[in-house]
């Protein structure tokens, strides 16, 4: 029962003090019964003997059991504790009543003892809630309560729920009461009248009366008595005629013998009940019962009623016959037993009315107004001129209104509640159907009252009605209505409408973005297989051509050279492709954080230019750097910004002019930044067309970490003099998939994510970016980020932490080419010819391939390879190095360790976590250097990596000249 959960949480959650509640033994005098609530019950509980009872003096009693006490005092509702193996019962004040007559000696009494009568029904219920450890839920309990001194029948919902001992064991049971006698009494009631009315075949007049008794019978407690007399068929009587003959059709209680079993007879006799009766011709009367009732056989709980009741049965006006009953002794005479009169003669009534005139006519009506009444359908009945008739209460519900005398002089009132727009339609169908005679008019329409749907705003709600007219003898003579609300389908046909569009399209990107991906990847991918067959087959035909001269043997070498250069360049291009997928998802699920570092704006450019320096020697293009005076006027020198996000636009935009431009006669490309304080769009020309933001943002400068340094804006443009494009070219330019016509990337490739993950990174930064393009001359693109000024201590924390931020998540795709949208501010070292590169490495790797090409190429590079297939034999090669404890002299060298991340018995991770732990333990004496080489880097990846243990990590794919210079740099050497 929720209540008695609640209690028991509440005092779960208890913290006792021992200082101030004598809980667990009296101290210095004190009484723990002292700090109960002082009242007559609390008292009468403290005096009663308990050294008499199984439980003993309350000074004995447990701890647990003292605070289910404090418990149950303090519960209002009607609540017993059942202790111990004898279930000795102590109970609250609120259970008096419900303990009636076995009160006080309940008190301390064994449960069985003082209820004898119901202890085969409870017992196996207390042994449930001890087997299950669970309370064991007992409703609607029938209970005769003593409330001023009256004995009550009542009806309680409860549970039996196990309580603890100290020791944890099941000690008793805490049985709380809800009273629900007046729902159970009215729901036995109710019943009895819904069977009355419920006929099941086809009663006559003679057979209808014992219907009725039949349906009381089921009920003896409520009438332990009654007498049914009908008026005989043919002598109707109404309230100005004369009544006729009564026969008796039933009885309960009533023996045959008894002076008030009289068969027949008529109002004004003097024998059995009919003297009674002319006290109640119009209404029902209501008498004691005197000697006339001794000896009646009194059903129900087998006690004279305090009341009796005579019913004249009325329908339409016209008398059926008397109805008489006894009231329930044990329930008082309320309201609630006057609605029972009048609801049973009413009721009793109606049923033998419905079968005088016609069963099957009478029936289907009461169906029919049952259903009526009862559908999720509203009726309606309408005259000529629109005024409502009738209408079901589903009716009203829909359209808001009372059946009051107001509402049925307006014409068609539930107009009113239309949507005005809508309100024309209404008036239609009501043309249609009087007017032009058309049989049914269906219309839908919206009300100006809204539904919730279970996703979503609040919509208008839609009833869709069909009117319909009601003809007698040719004629229309009303108009007949259903109207059903329908706003929840039409809601879901919308919804399901946008999903199949949102479906669709989701299709239509994916499908596009695999036949992008797969015409990028495949087209170097076929390269890569040609060159790698040219370069295999080399050898072969050069020994076919019989003795050759070094210049020959030079020329196919350097043949070779370029083919494996080409290779390198489509495997560039296909990773270039992957960042940009990857990327891509961490916009596309909001994965994206900003991570503010100090950085000055020419840092941020000289960065980006660094990058890029090899691509723009390589097409021959000068490129201008240009610093705006805003930067001068406003004193810009640090700002706070995510320096990798702006160097990451700026690299895409400068790769994107490179390639535009590098096939130009005259190739010239100018970066021009500067800073603005409000309006950072006075700073280009008027001609830059700006792009829509896709969704809005908050402001991300307004978090902690970007301090409280005044905000303004970077301001950067890109011109180039590359081909330019038409108005209609630069229109989807920013969406995914998109450049600027189908021969862009036959000409110049791209999958079309660059501009679109720029302009969704510009706009994460609370900017904007725009173009302005002219064919034949170039284009400029331009974009500006929010960003705060520096604090002055920060400074010297910037380049640092800005490299270790990319190292974390961008420098494990180490990239020499600018067009992959991809920043590098921070690139792993690279090694050159003359560095001391003789490392000793522990290579943990299971791919075979890659295990025998990087061994091969460390080993080419002066480093010593031990190889391990996975993280356990890695585990086992390291306790024979100088790392293991007592191996520090005669182990063997290792300076580090190149760990794969997925392999079989144990991978790469959980090996980390293993040399960490032992480590910690002692057993490996000093720090393994641990490098992860693996395809996993995305950002949680490489958080998940840092987690186990690992130093850094080196994104698949990657150059040995990479590999050696981040050994390098994390050996110091």
């Amino acid at each position: 029962m929720d209540g008695l959960d609640f209690s028991l949480d509440f005092m779960a959650g208890w913290v006792w003090d021992s200082t101030t509640l004598p809980l667990s033994e009296t101290r210095n005098g004190e009484d723990w019964t002292d700090t109960l609530p002082d009242d007559d019950h609390v008292r009468f509980f403290k005096t009663t003997d308990w050294a008499a009872t199984p439980l003993g003096p309350l000074d004995g009693w447990s701890t647990a059991l003292r605070l289910y006490i404090f418990q149950l005092l303090s519960d209002s509702r009607p609540a017993c504790i059942y202790w111990g193996s004898g279930r000795i019962a102590i109970y609250n004040e609120a259970f008096v009543p419900v303990a009636a007559l076995a009160h006080p000696a309940l008190m301390g009494s064994r449960f069985d003892t003082a209820f004898p009568e119901i202890a085969s029904v409870f017992n196996p219920i207390f042994d449930m809630a001890e087997q299950t450890k669970k309370a064991v839920d007992v409703p609607e309990i029938p209970l005769i309560v003593q409330r001023s001194s009256f004995l009550e029948e009542s009806f309680f919902t409860g549970n039996f729920n196990p309580l603890r001992e100290d020791t944890g064991r099941v000690g008793g049971f805490y049985n709380a009461l809800m009273e629900v006698t007046r729902q159970t009494i009215t729901d036995r009631r109710t019943k009895m009248l819904e069977s009355i009315s419920r006929l099941t075949k086809n009663y006559t007049s003679e057979t209808i009366g014992q219907h009725v008794i039949d349906c009381l019978e089921a009920n003896t407690v409520d009438v332990p008595f009654a007498m049914l007399y009908q008026l005989d068929t043919g002598s109707a009587f109404t309230h100005t005629s004369t009544p006729g003959r009564f026969t008796l059709r039933g009885s309960i209680g009533v023996p045959e013998s008894h002076p008030l079993h009289v068969k027949e007879g008529y109002i004004g006799d003097e024998h059995g009940i009919f003297p009674f009766l002319q006290d109640a011709t119009q209404d029902t009367a209501t008498i004691s019962p005197g000697k006339e009732f001794d000896n009646l056989d009194w059903q129900g709980f087998k006690q004279p009623s305090e009341q009796i009741s005579i019913s004249p049965l009325y329908s339409t006006g016209t008398l059926y016959g008397y109805l008489v009953m006894g009231s329930n002794p044990r329930r008082p005479l309320d309201a609630d037993s006057d609605q029972l009169v009048k609801a049973l003669s009413s009721t009793v009534a109606n049923t033998i009315a419905s079968v005088h005139h016609s069963q099957k006519l009478v029936t289907s009506e009461r169906h029919f107004r049952y259903l009526a009444e009862h559908l999720d359908i509203g009726l309606e009945h309408l005259s000529m001129d629109g005024h409502v008739l009738w209408g079901n209460k589903y009716y009203y519900d829909l359209i808001d209104e009372s059946p009051t005398p107001e509402f049925f002089q307006r014409r068609l009132p539930f107009k009113d509640n239309v949507l005005e727009e809508d309100q024309p339609l209404l008036y239609a169908a009501f043309k249609a159907v009087v007017d032009e005679g058309e049989k049914l008019h269906t219309v839908a329409f919206r009300m100006k009252k809204f539904f919730t749907p279970p996703l979503g705003p609040p919509v208008r709600c839609t009833f869709l009605i069909s009117a319909f007219a009601y003809i007698e003898d040719d004629k229309i003579v009303s108009i007949m209505a259903s109207m059903t609300d329908v706003s929840r389908l039409v809601w879901a046909e919308e919804w399901q409408a946008r999903a199949a569009h949102e479906a669709q399209e989701a299709k239509r990107q994916q499908s596009e973005f695999t036949d992008a991906i797969s015409h990028e990847v495949r087209n170097p991918l076929s390269a890569i297989m040609q060159l790698g067959d040219s370069i295999r087959c080399s050898l072969d035909d050069f020994g076919k051509q019989g003795p050759t001269s070094i210049e020959e043997a030079k020329q196919v070498l350097r043949s070779n050279v370029e083919s494996a250069q080409t290779i390198l360049t489509c495997a560039k291009h296909q990773k270039r492709i992957v960042d940009d997928v990857l990327t891509l998802s961490k916009l596309d699920f909001m994965s994206m954080k900003l991570f503010p570092k100090p950085w000055t704006p020419v840092d941020l450019v000289d960065s980006s230019l660094k990058i890029l320096d090899a691509d723009l020697t390589a097409a021959d293009i000068t490129l201008r750097a240009l610093r705006h005076p805003s930067l001068d006027n406003l004193n810009v020198d640090r700002v706070l910004c995510d320096s990798l996000r702006i160097t990451q636009i700026i690299i895409n935009l400068l790769g994107n002019a490179i390639k535009f431009t590098k096939h130009e006669n005259y190739r010239q490309i100018t970066l021009e930044y500067g800073a603005s304080l409000s309006d950072p769009r006075s700073l280009f020309s008027n001609d830059i067309l700006w792009v829509s933001p896709k969704q809005e943002t908050l402001d991300v400068t307004l978090d902690h970490e970007w301090g409280t340094g005044e905000q303004l804006f970077l301001t950067y443009r890109v011109t180039d003099t590359g081909p330019g494009m038409l108005q209609d070219e630069c229109r989807h330019l920013f969406n995914k998939f998109q450049q600027s016509s189908p021969k862009t990337s036959i000409k110049y490739g791209g999958t079309g994510l660059g501009l679109y993950i720029s302009s969704t990174l510009v706009e994460k930064q609370c900017g904007s970016i725009g173009l302005h393009s002219q064919h034949g001359v170039g284009s400029t693109f331009a974009f500006y980020v929010k960003v705060r000024r520096s604090n002055l201590h920060q400074a010297s924390e910037s380049l640092d932490e800005a490299t270790r931020q990319l190292q974390l998540e961008e420098s494990v795709h180490p990239s020499t080419n600018g067009t992959n949208g991809v920043a590098a501010v921070a690139k792993p070292k690279q090694v050159n010819g003359t560095r001391n590169t003789g490392y000793s490495v522990l290579l943990v790797e299971d791919n075979i391939v890659n295990q025998r090409i990087l061994q091969k190429q460390l080993t080419k590079a002066g480093c010593t390879v031990t190889v391990a297939n996975h993280g356990l034999e890695a585990l086992e090669a390291l306790r024979t190095t100088k790392f293991w404890q007592g191996q520090e002299s005669t182990g063997t060298h290792i300076d580090v360790v190149l760990m794969d991340w997925e392999m079989p018995v144990m991978d790469g991770l959980t090996a980390c976590r293993k040399i960490r732990a032992l480590q910690a333990s002692g057993e490996i004496v000093k720090h393994v250097e641990v490098i992860a080489v693996t395809a996993n880097v995305r950002a949680e990846q490489l958080e998940k990596a840092t987690a186990a243990g690992v130093d850094a990590v080196l994104g698949k794919p990657f150059l040995i000249r990479e590999l050696l210079g981040t050994i390098a740099e994390r050996l110091g050497r």
